[in-house]
């Protein structure tokens, strides 16, 4: 098992080597399996539940839209995606492949056939990618302790604001409950928390 996460409430979601199983919580009984050749990991699904998303090892992504029951495979990364994170609309995608950020468009009918935005190359890799909780701002968190805040639907491949404390690895991240900061966790043992940056939308 690399990875494993809750669909909903009443669903698991497991992925591994070769496939990707849906189990009902009631009776653990594996209700779903969609299969695929090769070691998948880093599990998500976009908040309506439509669109399940992993990565794998052959450099890809794997994405199987659960409403039509059809599947695709995204390629053309330099790097494995080490992460990735859908808005809270579930309307675009953010993963981390290498010192890039990739995003995709996920309106109906989803990403097939669409070009995807392309955030950096940073000058190291990026650990993670995480849009927040209820808003459309977008963080990533690189291996050299650099934290950017974006927002691709304004500003497209431009920061917002950039911070972090350089040469420090970032080992684990997240947005606090109300979005106005992020955390993060160093491998050097500390904890820095960053405020968010404030940008109006158009009305």
């Amino acid at each position: 098992i690399a990875d494993l996460t809750l669909k909903n409430e009443i669903e698991l979601a497991v992925c591994g080597y070769s496939r990707l199983s849906l189990y009902s919580l009631e009776d653990l009984k594996e209700s779903q399996r969609f299969n695929w050749k090769g070691q998948l990991f880093k599990l998500t699904f976009s908040p309506n539940e439509r669109f399940a998303v992993c990565a794998s090892n052959d450099l890809s992504i794997h994405i199987w839209d659960l409403k039509r029951n059809k599947d695709l495979s995204m390629r053309g990364f330099s790097s494995k995606s080490r992460d990735g994170s859908f808005r809270y609309d579930g309307l675009y995608m953010a993963n981390a492949s290498g010192p890039e950020i990739i995003i995709w468009d996920y309106m109906d009918p989803g990403p097939a056939n669409k070009k995807p935005m392309v955030l950096g190359p940073l000058e190291k890799d990026i650990q993670f990618v995480q849009y927040q909780k209820k808003g459309k701002t977008l963080a990533s968190f690189g291996q050299d302790g650099v934290v950017i805040f974006w927002r691709p639907d304004l500003f497209e491949d431009k920061p917002l604001a950039i911070a972090g404390i350089r040469d420090q690895a970032i080992s684990a991240a997240l947005w606090t409950q109300d979005d106005q900061y992020v955390v993060t966790g160093l491998q050097t043992g500390y904890v820095a928390l960053y405020p968010t940056p404030q940008v109006s939308d158009p009305e």
